[in-house]
């Protein structure tokens, strides 16, 4: 137990909630021996929000907060949740001129007469003991039958991931998608009854100001400031002698490093053997957020709903939150104005190409989705792209991610996060806010990892 010992130094590469939650817990143990570099001049990485010239905020995506523990919980309700709001999860899924409520397979008395009977008469063919299949196409058919696969889950995942679905694991799934309870669809058909209950997050928590970057200022906070060293960039790693040069020229020596960069970065600037490896078999998606300020009050159709999902060719994002929802503050004049916050995935496999047409298309989009009624509506509009948008969970991920993260691990150092181990489906705030303190854990006292390397344990209750 290193507690007992002298105290080796353990350096974090990044102040998102991987790199905040292992300094956390550092400052929690009365750990001393600790600093944190930071690339940019903000904390909270991909979960942080901007605040535009016109006043409105924004985020990089639809994050929400719901946990999957008890430790996450204490540290939101000790300095988040007096300042933030709590709201019900309104899901939907347009589809067929209509908005069908989520879970779509519980809703489906919503769809047409004949889509209705398509998808009920392939789930009536499904048989009761599914065949299993590496893949996530493999898996959407065995378990939803042709009618939804084929009118939801199958254009709604292509849009949303970017990529051939037949390359995309099946063990990623966990609490992500909803499964299905065949007796319950047919009854809720019968009955024309709305089943909205399932999921994590049917209630979840919003920050009241600043979106979601409060969350990572108020834990930010807690931490002296001299151990957060912003503006600072990795810029190589010498494995050998354990040490971290930054773009500044400066050098930092480790025990244990820590770090959220995203591993195949990780690799090529550590020069390591298997830099080539993640870069043939770890993939991810671009992902265009555009925001929409909207003068009026929010239309009624839209005044609860929360997010909606597009599985139609001719709409271009796969997401739309009306972001004025979660927090009144997200427009400079609540009474006036609300807000769409718009998703766009890009990959190579997908049509959209020119990234600086994208809002564009999302208002024609907006338009044709019965979002918005025309741009005269439109005072505002943003844009943020990022490069590193999803961790992609590919059959071939599986085959070295594993080894990847275990072979650094050897050399004492840590990679985890959203994208330092490459782990969609563990990759929400809280996910990756406990990767880093169970990586404290682990290098401090012994105690076993769960969240990296037993994603399904860790969805499937609290902790």
């Amino acid at each position: 137990m290193l507690r007992t010992q002298k105290q080796p130094t353990i350096l974090i590469l990044g102040a998102g909630p991987t790199g905040l939650g292992a300094a956390y817990r550092l400052q929690e143990l009365g750990y001393k021996n600790f600093l944190i570099l930071e690339k940019n001049d903000f904390v909270g990485g991909l979960a942080t929000s901007f605040t535009d010239k016109k006043g409105f905020t924004w985020d990089i995506g639809g994050h929400v907060v719901h946990s999957h523990y008890k430790y996450f919980d204490e540290m939101f309700n000790r300095h988040v949740s007096k300042n933030a709001n709590t709201l019900q999860r309104e899901a939907w899924v347009r589809l067929y001129k209509n908005f069908v409520p989520y879970p779509f397979q519980y809703n489906l008395h919503y769809l047409p007469k004949n889509v209705q009977k398509e998808c009920v008469d392939s789930l009536k063919k499904l048989i009761k003991k599914k065949t299993k299949s590496k893949s996530f196409l493999g898996w959407i058919f065995n378990n939803f039958g042709e009618g939804i696969a084929n009118h939801f889950l199958i254009p709604q995942n292509l849009k949303t991931w970017g990529y051939p679905l037949e390359e995309l694991s099946a063990d990623w799934v966990g609490d992500r998608v909803a499964t299905i309870d065949i007796k319950r669809t047919l009854k809720n058909i019968k009955d024309k009854k709305d089943d909205v209950g399932w999921g994590p997050n049917h209630v979840f928590h919003f920050p009241k100001k600043r979106g979601t970057r409060y969350i990572w200022e108020q834990i930010a906070k807690t931490i002296p400031k001299e151990k957060i060293i912003l503006n600072t960039k990795a810029k190589s790693i010498n494995r050998k002698e354990k040490q971290v040069k930054t773009n500044n020229g400066k050098k930092y020596d480790y025990d244990f490093l820590i770090t959220s960069l995203p591993v195949t970065k990780l690799l090529e600037i550590s020069d390591h053997k298997l830099k080539n490896t993640a870069k043939e078999n770890l993939f991810s998606s671009q992902v265009h957020v555009v925001g929409l300020g909207l003068k009026g009050k929010t239309p009624k159709n839209l005044k609860t709903k929360c997010w909606m999902y597009f599985p139609e060719e001719n709409i271009p994002f796969f997401r739309a939150t009306v972001f004025s929802n979660y927090s009144k503050d997200h427009v400079p004049k609540s009474n006036q104005q609300w807000s769409l916050m718009f998703e766009v995935a890009q990959t190579s496999h997908t049509k959209f190409q020119n990234a600086d047409e994208v809002i564009n298309l999302v208002i024609k989009g907006a338009i044709r989705a019965d979002l918005i009624s025309d741009e005269s509506i439109i005072i505002n509009k943003w844009k943020h792209s990022e490069k590193l948008g999803y961790p992609t969970p590919t059959i071939s991920r599986d085959k070295v991610i594993n080894r990847i993260l275990k072979e650094l691990q050897t050399e004492d150092i840590y990679s985890r996060g959203r994208f330092g181990a490459w782990k969609y489906e563990v990759s929400n705030m809280d996910h990756s806010f406990m990767q880093g303190v169970e990586a404290v854990n682990h290098i401090v006292d012994g105690v076993k990892e769960v969240t990296v390397w037993n994603p399904n344990q860790i969805n499937s209750k609290k902790n």
